[in-house]
């Protein structure tokens, strides 16, 4: 007999039961679906599955399992009492007081249960508070379901609105039980948003992009702000994926109002990179959400660059005095390493504003960041340390320019103000991880932090303090184990150290590494130059350790 077709026994229910209590959460949930495959109208087996997916924040999933208990056993009264949780954690006070009111009368807990009701009576309002997820998308089937997913247990009502879509992305929406409405693409990302406010029913909007996600673990804290109802709007931390030569970085991050009240006195405005407007109260709140859109495929983020540029230089002809359009397009050139295009743009921008401008100060710190970049990159480091001189001047936690000044302070050969600046980062950087200070500029803090301590390996390597440097490149490559340059040095280190098998190791992981990384050829004289080094430093080191056992 097939194991899809046995018979199941209270052992294969506490075998899933353990599993789920050690935390071992997939396997327990695969092995119920297997048995559901056999036994669909098993009550408990549908209970079981809604308490896992309730425990990985798959609440949507979590309250059909639910339901489908309730289905096939109406009076099951532990399913009333999980849904009940879900409502309380996603504010719907209402919906959990009558989930509550049946777990009574299944005399099922009742202490806990009465202790529910009463907490619910007193919070609850006159109806609860609703929540619209609006979207505009086109051609999104790749990403479109994980976006979705984040949202559908907390939201109330979903809004896409396509703009021609050749794909499967319309019926993906449906799918979800979204409201789908087309509308024609006007080269204008202001108007579509709008359009898609116009169809939210809601109280609130949260907007998205097809290539977001929102963390699981926030899912409760979007309700709750919005139960709160204390003002007009919420910055949101928008963590954007970013890969680079040595595989992907930590996010950089940054601040938008992606919540906020669906009333007529919030609308966008710019035809990209648009800009909400809105009136009224609007406050920074531990909301994330995962964006993708920088760490997909070549094609797709080619093909969004060239709809960006086109729609950028038509908005600069239009208003050529427009600081965002000209810091978009500095930002644009910048990721194109079309540094003197950049560099024009950032000046232009940065003329147009001063660095006491409250509401621009972001841009104006962002530019500045950008100008170091771009002079470190054409080994201006002079300018670079200015540009970051300021910025620090400005707003000393802005990290990001501490990264560019301690690049070039070592490119100058001034290892101790080099090692200076980079360990103010660290300290820096670990205040503000133990209490984040909410700005509107983007910040790249952990993106750099890997390089940072192979910096600080190397300035410790060159002033032969061996111990300080094997900790920062120990701590280096921790942070990003692709990076097979900081591998190399600590090869290079124990070398010095006459350390020859962990050289060897460290040679023969980063050798492996790099062999995989597409990005190293002779294409890229530098990398290729730095891997045909470890290699022949591979080679001798090898070559040493046989010499050792033939002596």
């Amino acid at each position: 007999m097939s194991s899809r077709k046995r018979p199941y026994s209270q052992k294969d229910k506490d075998q899933i039961i353990r599993l789920f209590k050690s935390n071992r959460t997939d396997q327990a949930l695969t092995e119920l679906l297997a048995l559901l495959d056999v036994h669909p109208d098993d009550h408990e087996l549908h209970y079981l599955t809604g308490m896992i997916q309730g425990s990985q924040y798959r609440y949507a999933e979590a309250v059909n399992s639910f339901e489908e208990t309730l289905r096939l056993n109406p009076k099951h009264g532990e399913s009333h009492f999980e849904l009940g949780l879900i409502h309380i954690a996603f504010c719907r006070f209402n919906k959990a007081l009558a989930c509550f009111q049946k777990v009574r009368k299944s005399n099922y807990n009742r202490k806990e249960t009465n202790t529910y009701l009463q907490k619910i009576k007193k919070v609850a309002k006159p109806r609860d508070v609703t929540l619209s997820t609006c979207l505009i998308v086109k051609n999104e089937e790749k990403h479109l379901a994980t976006c979705l997913k984040s949202v559908q247990a907390i939201s109330d009502e979903i809004v896409v609105v396509d703009t021609g879509s050749e794909d499967r992305t319309v019926e993906i929406a449906q799918a979800f039980g979204a409201k789908v409405f087309h509308y024609e693409w006007q080269k204008d990302f202001a108007a579509a948003r709008n359009f898609a406010n116009e169809q939210a029913s809601s109280d609130w909007i949260l907007q998205l992009d097809a290539d977001e996600e929102l963390f699981p673990e926030d899912q409760g804290k979007v309700r709750e702000f919005v139960h709160q109802d204390t003002c007009n709007g919420a910055y949101l931390a928008l963590h954007n994926r970013v890969s680079s030569t040595f595989g992907e970085n930590k996010p950089s991050v940054h601040y938008l109002v992606r919540l906020y009240r669906n009333n007529r006195d919030s609308y966008f405005i710019n035809p990209i990179h648009e800009v909400l407007q809105i009136s009224g109260d609007v406050l920074p709140v531990d909301i994330n959400i995962l964006h993708h859109g920088y760490n997909l495929d070549q094609n797709y983020l080619d093909k969004k660059k060239k709809r960006n540029a086109e729609i950028l230089y038509k908005r600069l002809e239009e208003n050529p005095d427009s600081v965002t359009t000209l810091f978009y397009l500095c930002m644009m050139h910048l990721g194109k390493k079309e540094f003197d295009l950049a560099e024009s743009f950032a000046k232009q921008s940065l003329e147009k504003i001063s660095a006491d401008n409250v509401g621009k100060q972001h841009l104006y710190l962002m530019l500045l960041n950008n100008l170091a970049l771009i002079s470190v990159e054409k080994q201006d480091y002079d300018s670079a340390k200015q540009y970051c001189l300021d910025a620090i001047k400005i707003n000393e936690n802005y990290l990001d320019p501490y990264y560019f000044l301690g690049i070039a302070y070592f490119q100058k050969q001034e290892p101790e103000l080099a090692e200076e600046t980079f360990q103010n980062y660290l300290k820096k950087h670990k205040e503000i991880s133990s209490k984040p200070v909410f700005n509107l500029f983007a910040s790249s803090s952990d993106t750099y932090l890997y390089q940072v301590y192979h910096f600080l390996g190397k300035i410790y390597r060159r002033g032969k303090q061996s111990s300080q440097a094997i900790s920062m490149l120990r701590k280096s490559v921790e942070l990003n184990p692709k990076f097979w340059i900081g591998m190399v040095d600590l090869g290079y280190l124990c070398v010095d150290c006459k350390d020859y098998l962990a050289a060897a190791d460290y040679f023969d992981r980063a050798i492996k590494i790099a062999r995989k990384n597409p990005k190293v050829n002779e294409e890229n004289p530098l990398l290729w130059a730095d891997f045909t080094n470890a290699v022949k430093a591979y080679t001798r080191v090898l070559q040493e350790l046989r010499n050792r056992q033939v002596a």
